[in-house]
């Protein structure tokens, strides 16, 4: 080692005398360095008077003062390596470290260029998964807020259009944790919030999917929602979408009744002709009863004696 040094002094000042330079020039340890009066074989590099073994990430073809770092995209995982073959591609999805030494797969939120190892960040409304090279478009059913995750939304919400965020359903509409897209309410049902679809109490009506307001004409029973009260003349079973009216010859006074034995009888010396009354609609005159026609289901007064 002593004759290494010994020689490598012997060069430099060699080039002084022929320059005619009084201390060394600048260029005098470049050349030094690159040519070596040590000549280091494959695998091997130059260093301080040293051949030294090549490291991984790199690859040493010999006679050099430094070893040279694999490509961009390419790792070599061994050491004293002699030629570029040593570097070998990174697998799809996988990117080189940055000490050339081995490969990492693209990390989740992230596009990347294995060719010169560029990271992006995926932007709100995409998702990366590790392993993946481009930004993909969230899923339906889901929202991906930070390019990274992807996240499902609460019963009552639904992704909003860019799937960045979830939203809450209108009015009038629910969703389930199945079935994440808001749908409008069914008939005979009510939704509060978007989150639950039970039927309408006994007493009260829902007559048609995804109604948001009742009519200036109807009110709503406090507590229950997007349900309507059942309007006098009828009444209204649990669930139903429709009031049922009080058949001729009877009526019902009051809103919010439940079954057909709230219907009252018409009373005697009244007739009600008509379905749905309120109140008897007519008044018989002496002599006179009210009937029914097996034929419509209607009631008319005839003259006769009262019948039981």
């Amino acid at each position: 080692m002593a004759n290494a040094l010994s020689c490598l002094t012997l060069f430099c000042s060699l080039q002084i005398f022929l320059r005619g330079t009084s201390s060394f020039s600048p260029d005098c340890s470049t050349d030094c360095q690159t040519h070596c009066p040590i000549n280091c074989r494959q695998g091997r590099y130059y260093t301080a008077g040293n051949c030294l073994e090549c490291p991984t990430g790199f690859y040493c073809p010999g006679g050099q003062a430094a070893p040279r770092k694999c490509p961009l995209g390419t790792a070599n995982e061994l050491t004293a390596q002699a030629d570029i073959t040593a570097c070998q591609v990174c697998p799809d999805g996988y990117l080189s470290l940055e000490s050339g030494a081995g490969c990492r797969a693209c990390p989740d939120g992230y596009r990347c260029d294995p060719h010169s190892g560029v990271r992006r960040s995926c932007g709100p409304g995409q998702y990366s998964p590790e392993g993946e090279l481009e930004c993909q478009e969230c899923p339906e059913m889901y929202v991906c807020p930070d390019g990274r995750s992807r996240q499902r939304c609460l019963a009552g919400q639904q992704p909003n259009p860019s799937r960045t965020h979830c939203v809450t359903c209108a009015p009038g509409s629910f969703s389930t944790e199945d079935a994440l897209l808001c749908q409008p309410c069914p008939a005979g049902h009510f939704c509060f919030d978007g989150l639950a679809v039970p039927p309408c109490p006994a007493g009260t009506f829902k007559p048609r999917e995804g109604l948001q307001t009742p009519s200036s004409s109807s009110s709503c029973l406090p507590g229950i929602g997007l349900c309507l009260k059942c309007p006098a003349g009828y009444f209204c079973p649990a669930g139903a979408s429709y009031p049922v009216p009080c058949q001729p010859g009877t009526y019902n006074p009051l809103q919010g009744q439940d079954e057909a034995a709230d219907c009252r009888a018409c009373p005697a010396g009244r007739a009600c002709t008509q379905a749905g009354l309120v109140q008897p609609d007519a008044e018989c005159l002496p002599g006179e009863v009210q009937v029914a026609s097996s034929a419509n289901s209607r009631f008319s007064i005839v003259s006769g004696k009262s019948v039981a």
